[in-house]
């Protein structure tokens, strides 16, 4: 899983642990640029 996701990392410059890959069914992480991250990667639980 890990290399997956490294491989998504080096391919797009981002990537994302989506709600397949993470216990609570939501988005848990983005890994990419902190200075443009996309708008769903700020939301907080509320705004779900």
């Amino acid at each position: 899983l890990i290399a997956s996701h490294q491989r998504d990392f080096d391919r797009e410059g981002y990537d994302i642990i989506s709600h397949h890959d993470s216990a609570t069914g939501q988005v848990v992480a983005y890994f990419g640029p902190s200075n443009d991250p996309p708008p769903w990667a700020m939301q907080t639980k509320e705004e779900d």
